[in-house]
């Protein structure tokens, strides 16, 4: 990350420029709650000159130098559409022989090629300011333009199990938290009830979207000696401490804040990770980020949602979790209205 240009716009036109000094290199705020972040770094920036009613202006330039999957990429892209744009212009430049997909919800861009490079450009403008009664479905919103060089779920769910699959491995550690926490269980859901209880009250969350550590997820002997982890490690601890009772459990990727598009397999489309353990034909899901919550209980963002279970040999199924949850509920609301009657005596005249 680069801080290329800080300047300060007077109201009569002056510029003042903040010099490269003022920008520091920073550990983050985390890393004194999470050491497994001691290498996020933040950059702050001492503004000079800035005043009410000025204008701020900012250019900021990030690089990618070490792929995240190798030989992949993907994003997602939103147009602005909060203030009145006047132009925005969206350009991406691929070799032409590279395979990838593309999907677009409204604006549909221009491709044209340029020696051994296709350009991909979307242009457009918002030029009214959104009705105050306009609401945002979130849960279906896709973004407005997704790109992915994966071409499969499978090859992406691939991908997912390299990075899972070996930090999941039951180390010495692990096997012995797992035979003292199932000794005296009789049943293999009496044990696994105990293991999710153990990683999903025992263990604090703490996540940082950041690199590579946005989809990988820290050994689980790591996690089990450190006490937290995000959803991804709470998971993989889970599934190693499965393991080692015999019982078999796979990453589920899911989005508790919009629907999954299944024409395009990408990262981009997730934003938690929970367990599933195949049961008949089908799967029990856990999520041990809730914490306190009951054994098989999933929050509502949660449920009878798609979701992608990444097996074992890297294949990869979509499917729904359970619109309800795995007992009877109701919510009970009661208000209590106290009132305070205090009697007024007056005397007469007479």
């Amino acid at each position: 990350m680069e801080v290329v240009d800080v300047r300060v716009i007077k109201p009569d036109g002056r510029i003042i420029e903040t010099p490269s000094e003022n920008v520091l290199e920073m550990p983050a705020e985390i890393t004194r709650q999470a050491p497994f972040y001691s290498d996020l770094k933040e950059l702050q920036v001492a503004v000079k000159g800035l005043e009410a009613g000025d204008i701020l202006e900012t250019e900021v330039r990030s690089d990618t130098k070490k792929p995240l999957a190798p030989g992949e990429f993907w994003d997602n892209f939103d147009f602005l559409n909060a203030g009145i744009i006047l132009r925005e212009t969206l350009e991406v430049r691929l070799r032409r022989d590279r395979k990838v997909k593309i999907k677009s919800a409204k604006v549909q861009p221009t491709v044209t090629d340029d020696g051994a490079d296709r350009i991909y450009r979307w242009t457009t403008a918002n030029l009214t300011h959104a009705s105050p009664t306009e609401t945002d479905d979130s849960e279906a919103h896709l973004a407005d333009v997704q790109l992915t060089s994966f071409q499969s779920w499978d090859e992406f769910g691939a991908w997912v199990h390299s990075l899972f699959g070996p930090r999941a491995s039951p180390s010495p550690e692990i096997q012995a938290k797992g035979a003292e926490l199932t000794r005296g269980a009789t049943t293999d859901a009496e044990k696994t009830q105990r293991i999710y209880q153990f990683v999903a009250t025992k263990f604090r969350y703490i996540g940082v979207s950041f690199g590579v550590g946005r989809y990988q997820p820290h050994a689980a002997a790591d996690i089990l000696s450190n006490d937290y982890g995000d959803c991804k490690d709470k998971h993989t601890l889970l599934t190693s401490l499965l393991a080692a009772a015999g019982t078999t459990a796979y990453p589920a990727l899911i989005n508790a804040q919009a629907k999954i598009d299944p024409d395009i397999p990408s990262p981009a489309q997730f934003d938690h990770v929970i367990t599933a353990i195949p049961q008949g034909k089908g799967y029990l899901f856990l999520d041990t980020t809730s914490e306190v919550a009951p054994f098989g209980f999933l929050t509502s963002d949660l449920r009878d949602k798609q979701a992608l279970v990444v097996k074992d040999d890297g294949t990869t199924e979509l499917v729904k979790t359970p619109a309800d949850p795995p007992f009877l509920h109701s919510l009970i609301s009661r208000q209590t209205e106290r009132w305070t009657i205090r009697e007024r005596s007056r005397a007469r005249c007479r």
